[in-house]
């Protein structure tokens, strides 16, 4: 071999690294990464990937909802925590894709921006023990329309990765009474979807529909945010003028832009009759054609009960802000909001743990809070799956008969105490079926103290996707083991084939609980008492997996109201049953808030009270200042 062969070869292998590591650098090829993702991918299910540009790979989709099936063996091998996404959705085409469970376990959602730019994903695949869920497929759209979604980045990642994503999720004022010439906050909640941190976040614009005052400084500069974190920036604003219309936000760091639009209103502040006075003006309790009543949770009593609220909706803060229960002043305010949109009475959400009731500051609250005659109240025995015995059963039976039915405000139906227990079914599995005779017991214990007995009510919770919702045999077996009522305490709703899994519709769930009503009142007569769901978003408690039912509007909220007033006319029905007024972790609440005021109390109040009355002006704590 002559000498100048043999030193061309030499410079070809020393240049072979070189090739390699270019060939490594080459990743965001389209080919390359169009080959990367289908080693990921054992069945396409009729989509189609392709390299079409120079960047990325573009998937094609018949149909948004079909499933596109992982390699199991593939993932295995990867192993990472987070599935990595840099992905971009044509404007509207989008809202929400999936990561479908093996063996029925549910889903991962997550939101898709559909802007028409690319955005970083970086879905956890870990659950809240630290376990790593692998998934069996994923769906890319809660579309059925065909649609093309372009790829930078697909990959299982151990930590997240890409650059930084801040996205606005949300923008509102922390008070949702914006009254001209009285301080308050606007709130910008961000997220930062990416893997790098966003170190020079700025507002970049921010228009109010109105003027505010000169020592309102928007300060351009915003605090960096860590990968995958929320952060919520407050704004001092006070209006100088009243006014109403769009609002608009925009933040931006070197890596891209987020904007948001939305609405805001700014009112003079009320005349409020007596309002010069100290302290909180005396309830008007509203004048109805029927009774309401509401459940209840008790449980926001320290800062710390309203973490999630503060850190994933701050728009779901109350009017009263973020209150404590164990305080009488804010029953009395809870008392003068509710009386006077047609609430007046309360089932609180009440439950054991090691033989001590969980969150009893409500009941020493009400005992102290001045306008407590307003409201009637009773137990909603929450936990009940939890007792084993018919001795547990004696134990709790006296405990309520000591304890609370002869309180001031306890609620009575024909003349009797009441008591609402939720899955009365798994109770009386967990009783051997004794728990009819647990029942007739508990009602000889209250005779015995000088009561005329106990009236029970059954909480039925509809079976998960069940189509047939009558629930015939089980509401024949709770009346004849001696339920005086039978009520529901979840909203119902059966999934159809092509549904966006765990995303229902507000309008569809309300027809289907109208039609159920009259199946139940078929079968128990005039024992059957109308629910009305409040909504569900429990994405504070859930995240990825919440269950959320979508379009819910007063308006759509008050046809249900006003349905339920003429299913107790015509049935006579001691009340109507609302969901939770404040359960708003799982987003089932209608008590007044930032978000939406009192627009649902108001939708309510517009179908119970007496035609003729003029309704008193709904305000907060924020009005007396």
């Amino acid at each position: 071999m002559s000498r100048t062969v043999f030193i061309l070869l030499l410079l070809l292998c020393l240049q072979l690294p070189s090739f390699a590591a270019a060939r490594r650098a080459y990743t965001h090829n389209s080919e390359y990464l169009r080959d990367h993702i289908s080693d990921l991918i054992s069945n396409w299910n009729g989509a189609r990937l392709e390299a079409t540009s120079a960047d990325y790979a573009t998937l094609n989709l018949r149909n948004g909802t079909r499933p596109i099936k992982f390699d199991q063996k593939e993932l295995r091998k990867r192993n990472g925590r987070y599935l990595y996404m840099n992905m971009r959705v044509k404007e509207k085409e989008s809202r929400y894709g999936f990561l479908i469970l093996p063996d029925n376990a549910g889903f991962i959602r997550f939101p898709v921006v559909a802007d028409g730019n690319f955005h970083i994903y970086n879905i956890d695949l870990a659950d809240e023990n630290g376990r790593i869920r692998r998934p069996e497929s994923i769906v890319f759209s809660d579309s059925g329309k065909s649609q093309t979604i372009h790829l930078l980045g697909f990959s299982l990642v151990g930590n997240p990765s890409g650059r930084s994503d801040v996205r606005i999720l949300d923008v509102g004022t922390v008070n949702h009474e914006l009254y001209s010439g009285v301080p308050n906050q606007l709130y910008l909640l961000l997220h930062n979807t990416g893997g790098k941190a966003s170190d020079n976040l700025e507002l970049e614009s921010l228009k109010l529909p109105f003027r505010v005052v000169e020592s309102n400084r928007f300060r351009r500069k915003l605090p960096a945010i860590a990968p995958q974190a929320r952060k919520t920036v407050l704004i001092d604003i006070t209006p100088r003028t009243p006014g109403s219309g769009k609002l608009s936000a925009e933040v931006a760091d070197k890596e891209g832009l987020s904007k948001f639009q939305g609405t805001l209103k700014a009112v003079n502040p009320p005349l409020i009759p007596g309002g010069s006075a100290p302290g909180m003006p005396a309830p008007a309790p509203l004048p109805a054609v029927c009774n309401v009543a509401a459940f209840y949770t008790p449980r926001y009593t320290t800062a710390d009960s309203w973490k999630n609220i503060r850190e994933y909706t701050p728009g779901r803060r109350p009017v009263l802000g973020y209150y404590d229960v164990s305080k009488p002043e804010t029953i009395d305010w809870q008392i003068k909001q509710l009386t006077e949109n047609g609430i007046n009475t309360l089932f609180i959400d009440w439950y054991e743990k090691q033989g001590k009731v969980v969150h009893p500051e409500w009941f020493d609250a009400y005992r102290k809070a001045q306008h407590r005659k307003l409201i009637r109240w009773a137990v909603a025995w929450d936990n009940s799956s939890a007792v084993n015995s018919a001795d547990e059963f004696r134990r709790i039976a006296a405990l309520w008969i000591a304890g609370y039915f002869r309180r001031e405000g306890y609620l009575h139906v024909n003349g009797k105490p009441v008591v609402l227990i939720k899955q009365p079914l798994r109770l009386d599995r967990n009783l051997s079926g004794q728990l009819g005779v647990c029942l007739a017991e508990a009602r000889k214990q209250a005779q015995a103290a000088g009561l005329p007995g106990i009236c029970f009510i059954a909480g039925l919770t509809p079976f998960p996707n069940q189509k047939n919702v009558d629930h015939v045999r089980e509401i024949k077996f709770l009346l004849a083991n001696g339920f005086d009522f039978v009520t529901d305490v979840v909203h119902t709703s059966a999934e159809k084939p092509g549904d966006v899994p765990g995303v229902l519709d507000f309008e569809e769930v309300a027809d289907l609980n109208t039609r159920m009503w009259a199946q139940r009142r078929r079968t128990a007569a005039a024992n059957y008492i109308p629910f009305v769901t409040t909504g569900c978003n429990d994405y504070p408690l859930r995240r990825d997996s919440a269950e959320i039912i979508e379009n819910r509007t007063p308006e759509e909220f008050g046809k249900l109201c006003k349905s339920a007033a003429r299913f107790i006319a015509v049935n006579k029905a001691p009340f109507f049953l609302l969901g939770h007024l404040n359960d708003f972790d799982r987003g089932a609440s209608i008590e007044p808030n930032a978000e939406d005021g009192f627009r649902y109390y108001e939708a309510l109040r517009d179908e119970v009270m007496t035609p003729g009355t003029r309704p008193p002006q709904n305000y907060g704590p924020t009005a007396l200042r």
